[in-house]
């Protein structure tokens, strides 16, 4: 693919969009309580991040706009599932990339304990 053709730059754009959508520790909290694949009722997420009732609406907001979750009514209760799984695997990814990077920026100092 053509990096500078318009189709290229709009992939582009709607990336670093996303990214900013999960560039969130709370965001990031609920896509990785969303998991398992399994709908979860909202009281559970939010007692699980600790977050109060309108911090964790906001952020299902944003993940709801970005496609990334649906919100279920269910009675006087509502649940959230997360629509994009493959964020699971890709988030999988990236720990394994900072993994990598840890190890090897740690490597001379655990080296260095060793010795000694």
């Amino acid at each position: 693919m053509d990096i500078s053709s318009d189709a290229f730059q709009q992939i582009i754009t709607l990336q670093v969009e996303l990214f900013k959508v999960l560039a969130n520790n709370i965001r990031l909290g609920i896509i990785y309580s969303l998991k398992g694949g399994e709908p979860r009722y909202l009281s559970e997420i939010r007692a699980e991040l600790d977050i109060s009732k309108a911090n964790l609406s906001q952020h299902l907001a944003i993940l709801k706009n970005a496609g990334i979750i649906d919100i279920i009514p269910e009675g006087r209760h509502s649940l959230a599932v997360l629509k994009a799984k493959s964020l699971v695997d890709a988030c999988s990814l990236v720990r394994e990339l900072i993994r990598e990077r840890l190890e090897t920026s740690m490597k001379p100092f655990l080296e260095d304990i060793r010795d000694k």
